[in-house]
């Protein structure tokens, strides 16, 4: 249980004011789980947290979890607290741990704030490096950025078709352009779709 000091000490007041003291009854969406808006937003608006949760003009909506600790309650180790009381300082831990993301060796900055080597920005076979990603810039979301179009050989087949949409369903490009639509469906899902 989260103690009432380490939570002021985490200047958490507000919490404690919408949840009760602890041991009282809390305001909570099920179980142990706090109305997550009770301390920041759902998603927050700071940073790219909207373009990655709602989904942009690629299409995937990443959860809270692929990139923080997966939260299922307020006094969950990793959240507030570390598993020995430590408090966990504010802002939220970005850890990149749950396999979904598909990013098994990205890394983000904190000081810089910036992510690298991530899968959704074109750490894949046949991706081109994409130099670390401000959090609180805009990123280039082009069709040619994360990978040419086509992809270089032996990652993509000789190229026979005249549109991207020849072979992959629901995606309209013509070779050499950075232009163009995607699946929103399928696109970033760690496959690559073929008819």
């Amino acid at each position: 249980m989260v103690t009432r000091r380490a939570l002021e000490t985490l200047c958490l007041v507000p919490l404690l004011a919408a949840l009760g003291a602890c041991g009282q009854a809390r305001s909570a969406a099920s179980g142990d789980v706090p109305v997550c808006e009770t301390c920041h937003g759902q998603p927050p608006t700071t940073g790219a947290h909207l373009v990655h949760v709602e989904g942009g003009v690629l299409g995937k909506h990443f959860g809270c979890e692929q990139c923080h600790a997966d939260v299922q309650a307020v006094n969950q180790p990793d959240h507030i607290l570390r598993a020995d009381g430590t408090p966990l300082p504010p802002p939220a831990e970005v850890r990149f741990d749950d396999p979904a993301t598909l990013a098994t060796a990205a890394a983000y900055d904190g000081a810089a704030r910036t992510c690298s080597n991530v899968y959704c920005h074109g750490a894949f076979r046949g991706g081109n490096f994409v130099p670390p990603l401000p959090w609180t810039g805009k990123a280039d979301t082009s069709c040619g950025t994360c990978h040419n179009i086509p992809p270089p050989a032996p990652a993509h087949p000789i190229l026979t078709a005249q549109n991207c949409g020849e072979c992959h369903p629901g995606y309209n490009a013509t070779p050499g352009s950075r232009e163009g639509t995607t699946n929103a469906t399928l696109h970033v899902n760690g496959s690559i779709d073929r008819q």
